[in-house]
């Protein structure tokens, strides 16, 4: 029956005390385990029993009992599941901060041993955007920010809420913005991947976000935008960004491939504008169209240019040499045209 005292832990202003509510009754006040040694086991079982008969309460006490001796082999699993009670119980401040506690404690066992400390650390950075990511803490049917309460993008750069100073923080931003995409919150995706290139923008994703942000405001349809972000990748990638160090294996290499990968996209997306424009200017006798096809052919035989500059050997060279040359057939550039089409036709590369 020996008393154990609260671990002392690093406190986050983000990761304070649990506090409970007065009208919850305590059901194992003062409580003990004879069996010491297996104090963390027993309080395990416990919770568990309560959890599966959705007593949540009382899962939540006997839970928080396994997470005062963080030097059992059950502390995470018994913090994880203190953290999914309060999730399931709708006390969202409370699974924030302990889902926190479990990345926290995988990353710290993971430095110090090599192994990481838990098995659930990506479903606990998972459960940590899904919950901010929820517009209805109060669960009464309406989006909190229309009732005067927090915005979901708010809640996500309140750091009493959670630690925005840990090397994870970076993840938490990029999977709001995936929830938030997979919801079908297009415009507030965008913003919170936005939030995480301003925030962090040496993380080690970086190119990654880029992408979904290109890929969110395509099927918002708008063109415009996923080029500029393309754009923004591209010039990202010829920058000393902080995501392509020694600290990030295999960043440099992957960096460059999905900036060729952008490059080529948005001369390609200029280029089928540009002969969309085109046809229509054809059928309408339309000469402002015509004007705006060759714009929209400039820019993507500017693009192709660029790309053919910092990638002469890369596997999809030849194809892009070639799609060169036909932009600069139909915007009437002739003579260039006839040089682009003969380097293809004499190219070493392919013989398509």
């Amino acid at each position: 029956r020996a008393e154990v005292s609260e671990p002392q832990r690093d406190v986050h202003p983000a990761l304070g005390a649990v506090q409970v509510a007065a009208d919850r009754v305590e059901l194992y006040a003062g409580c003990r385990p004879s069996l010491s040694p297996l104090a963390a086991e027993i309080w395990l079982r416990i919770g568990e029993h309560h959890f599966e008969a959705a007593e949540l309460d009382a899962a939540i006490e006997a839970y928080a009992r396994v997470v005062e001796h963080p030097e059992d082999r059950l502390y995470a699993f018994g913090l994880y599941k203190l953290a999914w009670s309060y999730y399931r119980s709708g006390r969202y401040p409370e699974a924030v901060e302990r889902f926190a506690e479990v990345v926290q404690h995988s990353d710290d066992e993971l430095r110090r041993s090599g192994r990481a400390g838990s098995d659930l650390r990506e479903e606990a950075v998972q459960y940590i955007a899904l919950t901010l990511a929820y517009d209805d803490w109060n669960e009464n049917g309406r989006p909190d920010h229309t009732e005067g309460g927090a915005h979901p993008l708010e809640r996500l750069e309140d750091e009493n809420l959670w630690p925005q100073d840990r090397p994870w923080s970076p993840e938490v931003y990029r999977r709001v913005g995936d929830v938030l995409f997979e919801q079908a919150h297009l415009d507030e995706a965008i913003l919170a991947w936005r939030l995480r290139l301003t925030s962090y923008p040496a993380a080690c994703d970086t190119p990654d976000v880029y992408l979904s942000m290109v890929r969110a405001h395509r099927q918002l349809g708008d063109e415009d935008a996923s080029l500029r972000v393309l754009a923004e990748l591209v010039l990202q990638v010829g920058s000393d960004a902080g995501w392509q160090s020694r600290s990030c294996p295999g960043r440099a290499a992957r960096a460059e491939e999905l900036a060729s990968n952008a490059l080529a996209s948005m001369a390609r997306i200029r280029h089928r504008r540009a002969q969309r424009l085109r046809e229509r200017a054809q059928l309408e006798g339309s000469e402002a169209l015509l004007a705006n096809a060759r714009t929209e052919y400039d820019v993507a035989i500017r693009a192709y240019q660029q790309y053919l500059s910092s990638y002469p050997v890369h596997p999809e060279a030849y194809d892009i040499a070639y799609d060169r040359a036909d932009a600069l057939y139909w915007s009437d550039r002739f003579d260039e045209a006839a040089r682009a089409y003969a380097e293809v036709r004499d190219s070493p590369i392919d013989d398509r």
